[in-house]
């Protein structure tokens, strides 16, 4: 916590101050806190005192509830009371007191101030530091507990008194007390408590006993002198200054003839305050109050007593200073790891908390998100219940005053701590992963080499892809699949082999094909991809064609000499003549006929001619 330093000066002498600001909640009040009501013990009609325990417990249970009244007005859920340590009962002089409040930062001092009416120093002056002058060595204040009452019967809660009279305490408990006159002040001021703090706080409270406050504005207005509440900052400026106004009740006296504040009579001034019990303190919406004084005042009556009604011959007393904070919220959280097949879900978990682990343990038990109230100084232990295939592979416990960084690795099996003041949130954080599951998958390769092909498995390359991750590997070669990410069998392809098929099946039966998701259920996968050699090509033989070419008819010219011989030989058309190379036999038998035809031609031209 960061700190810092201020010096406030009380009567002159220099007293320092720690300041750092206290977390928790903030104060829902920035005011003085004066308990609605006061506790009246059993007393006579006439004021006197009674030591009946039995008629004093209502009055006890009253005052109790002043302090549930008073932390809801400072919006918190629990309070520290310190309790005045009976080694320390006696004579305290003018030194001042110091105690410290338990389970928080804060330590309260308390002296006896003199206030005069005259000067700066004024029980109502807002001047800046006019808290009084500090008592002298003659001035007696002390620590008194050798009874159940605070001064002039005024009642104790129950809290604070002992197993006797139905308290929880094994002895009664000192109370701070201002007993008598010692100084030539005395006749001439008012006394006060004075409580300084050793850092700003936000809201302080105690028990005050016997405090008196009348004024003429008040009842019969006849007399009487307001009691003060004031509030200093650090520099000791007046944050607020407060007039304690009677409550006008009835005080617990079954018998009697009942009586309140403000009359004229010894039984009407007694409801004053006097043989009362009233909780006075302050609410604050920051930690800004460095001081808080109580100023007393005075019941009598102005007409009976005009020489002792301005409050220079009263005291007053308190018990059980208070500081009002939030307990802390410890929060389990869960978080689930599913990388191995794992389908639980935070909720499938619970959590156990264990108080006071190494003493006389208690044990409940939460789910995810739970969030429960712990004590202040009390030890504990969290640890959790696991769902089945699930570790605990971490536990991490932090405050908001943390960070992340900061946080306590707790081990698994000793997840002890003790949450301090200021832990206003502490959080338990369980890690669970999902038990390792291994399905053993195998790829083989067949090759079917049935059209001349001579490749073997080992030359071709087969890949798995796991989700986004690809490996290959080798015919035979077997890798486990440990999580639900999809699976993609494939293969590099080999010149002259077609891929013919990759199946996949689990269990020797089920089939997948080349792509599925694998859940714990399989208990190995095997794939197989087939691949065949590709069938020699075929030799195809192209025809050509051979384009005739045509001979003309060849014209012979007429002759005017008349042929020797009328028959005009034909060549035979089946008479093959000699190859000349040039061509084909065909084509010159071919070319031989036409000759033929054309000379045949010519004859009978001749005859007709003739």
């Amino acid at each position: 916590m960061g700190q810092r330093w201020h010096r406030i000066l009380v009567g002159g002498a220099g007293a320092l101050l720690l300041s750092s600001v206290l977390s928790g909640s903030v104060a829902a009040v920035s005011a003085p806190f004066l308990s609605a009501s006061t506790a009246f013990g059993p007393i006579t009609g006439g004021g006197n005192c009674s030591t009946n325990g039995t008629l004093e417990q209502p009055a006890r249970a009253a005052a109790d509830a002043q302090l549930a009244a008073f932390l809801a007005v400072a919006a918190r859920d629990t309070h520290s009371t310190a309790l005045f340590p009976d080694g320390d009962v006696g004579n305290l002089g003018a030194v001042p007191y110091a105690i410290a409040i338990p389970d928080t930062d804060v330590v309260v001092e308390v002296a006896l101030h003199n206030m005069t009416a005259a000067d700066t120093n004024g029980a109502s002056s807002t001047a800046p530091m006019s808290w009084g002058s500090p008592a002298t060595g003659n001035e007696p204040s002390l620590l008194f507990g050798a009874t159940e009452q605070l001064q002039d019967c005024a009642p104790k809660p129950t809290r604070l008194v002992s197993t006797m009279e139905g308290g929880p305490l094994a002895t009664p408990t000192a109370y701070w007390n201002v007993s008598g006159f010692g100084s030539a002040l005395d006749g001439s001021t008012r006394d006060s408590a004075l409580f300084t703090f050793s850092e700003p706080v936000d809201n302080f409270g105690a028990w005050f006993g016997d405090l008196e406050t009348r004024s003429d504005d008040v009842g019969g207005g006849d007399g009487g002198e307001l009691g003060y509440i004031k509030l200093y900052d650090v520099a000791g400026e007046v944050l607020a200054l407060t007039p304690i106004v009677p409550n006008v009740q009835t005080p617990i006296d079954p018998g009697t003839t009942p009586f309140g504040c403000g009359g004229s009579s010894n039984a009407d001034t007694s409801g004053c305050g006097n043989h009362g019990t009233r909780f006075l303190g302050f609410t604050w919406d920051t930690p800004d109050v460095a001081a808080f004084q109580v100023i007393v005042g005075d019941d009598d009556n102005c007409n009976n007593v005009p020489t002792d009604c301005d409050g220079t011959g009263e005291r007053l007393s308190f018990i059980g200073p208070s500081y009002a904070f939030d307990n802390p919220q410890l929060t389990f959280q869960k978080v689930v790891v599913n990388d191995n097949f794992g389908t639980a879900e935070p909720a499938d978990f619970s959590f156990e908390l264990v108080t006071d682990p190494n003493g006389s343990p208690t044990v409940t038990t939460h789910a995810d998100g739970d969030t429960v109230e712990l004590q202040i100084g009390t030890e504990y232990a969290v640890r959790e219940v696991t769902a089945a295939g699930y570790a605990t592979t971490a536990v991490s416990c932090a405050t908001d005053e943390n960070s992340p960084a900061d946080a306590i690795d707790v081990p698994v099996d000793a997840a002890a701590f003790t949450p301090t003041f200021g832990n206003a949130e502490f959080a338990c954080t369980f890690t669970n992963d999902d038990e390792a599951v291994a399905i053993p998958l195998t790829v083989t390769k067949v090759v079917v080499n049935d059209d001349g092909g001579v490749a073997v498995p080992e030359d071709f390359e087969l890949s798995v892809t796991v989700g986004s991750a690809t490996s290959t590997l080798l015919s035979g070669a077997t890798i486990d699949l440990t999580s639900p990410a999809g699976v993609t069998i494939d293969e590099g392809a080999v010149d002259g082999y077609s891929l013919v098929s990759i199946q996949c099946v689990d269990n020797g039966s089920n089939e997948l094909g080349s792509t599925f998701t694998p859940d714990p259920s399989m208990i190995a996968v095997s794939c197989v991809v087939t691949n065949d050699d590709d069938a020699a090509p075929t030799t195809t033989v192209t025809s050509t064609t051979v384009e005739v070419t045509t001979v003309p008819a060849t014209t012979v010219p007429a002759t005017t000499q008349p042929s020797t011989d009328s028959t005009v030989p034909v060549a035979d058309p089946t008479v093959e003549l000699p190859a000349t190379g040039r061509g084909s036999s065909s084509s010159l038998r071919i070319a031989f006929a036409l000759v033929a035809c054309g000379l045949a031609l010519t004859a009978a031209a001749r005859r007709r001619t003739l």
